[in-house]
């Protein structure tokens, strides 16, 4: 068991699916917009939380890299 629990945190199984994830559903949303004749506020409201959401994950993801030292400079 300990062997599955190393190979998923070593490899970061889960969040590089969910950058997958991410990268397909906004492509989907982006194709979607681009078909609209004319974008409401509300559509443009949605396209924009799922691409800020994306970055934000991103961010999150790249900071939390078990291979990276964490420069703590206070």
């Amino acid at each position: 068991m300990s062997d599955v629990s190393e190979f998923l945190n070593k490899y970061r199984v889960f969040p590089r699916a969910q950058l997958v994830f991410w990268g397909v559903l906004v492509w989907d949303v982006s194709q979607w917009a681009m078909g609209l004749g004319d974008v409401s506020t509300g559509q443009a409201a949605i396209v924009s939380t799922v691409f800020l959401a994306g970055a934000g994950y991103g961010k999150i993801y790249g900071d939390t890299d078990p291979g990276k030292k964490a420069d703590k400079g206070v």
